[in-house]
């Protein structure tokens, strides 16, 4: 490609590291199907990765800690991890395959989990609830009375919605 000089004030960014690392790919270690990229509380970068049906987590420099999960349908396995939250020490993970939002532990100790009936789209997690965004895509002209954000405790009960779809 041509080398483009840079616009008046622009800072040009450099390239310091990626992850996995050179030596993370030697082990196996891989990234195929991001499903997000989530920071923790504690500073650590969460990756859900939907082909493999796990969550990798780094550190600030994309040094490979752990991963938590592994491809199946039982407590803690995952069929295409998705959309990632944090509260308190408890990681967040909602479960497109297996249709459920399961809590679990930094180590990945699972802690609980619950079916969804819903699709989401965005997760986040707030004085012990979860906020979710639905996915009302198909027949948008039949969800004008539909909710956009849905309020979850950790049972799995809608306690609330609010918004309106216009």
């Amino acid at each position: 490609l041509p080398d483009y000089a840079l616009p008046p004030g622009a800072i040009e960014l450099k390239h310091e590291f990626s992850f996995p690392t050179k030596d993370d790919e030697e082990k196996g270690i891989y990234l195929s199907q991001v499903g997000e990229l989530r920071a923790s509380p504690q500073g650590l970068l969460f990756v859900s990765d939907q082909r493999s049906s796990e969550v990798q987590i780094y550190d600030i420099k994309g040094k490979h800690l752990r991963t938590m999960g592994r491809f199946g349908q039982g407590p803690g396995e995952f069929m295409t991890p998705s959309q990632l939250a944090f509260l308190d020490d408890k990681v967040i993970v909602r479960d497109i395959g297996n249709q459920r939002i399961q809590s679990l532990a930094g180590s990945g100790a699972y802690l609980g989990g619950f079916r969804v009936f819903r699709d989401y789209w965005a997760l986040t997690a707030l004085e012990n609830l979860l906020y979710a965004v639905p996915i009302h895509y198909r027949y948008p002209s039949e969800n004008k009375d539909k909710c956009l954000v849905d309020v979850i405790d950790f049972q799995g009960k809608v306690v609330k919605s609010f918004g309106a779809l216009l």
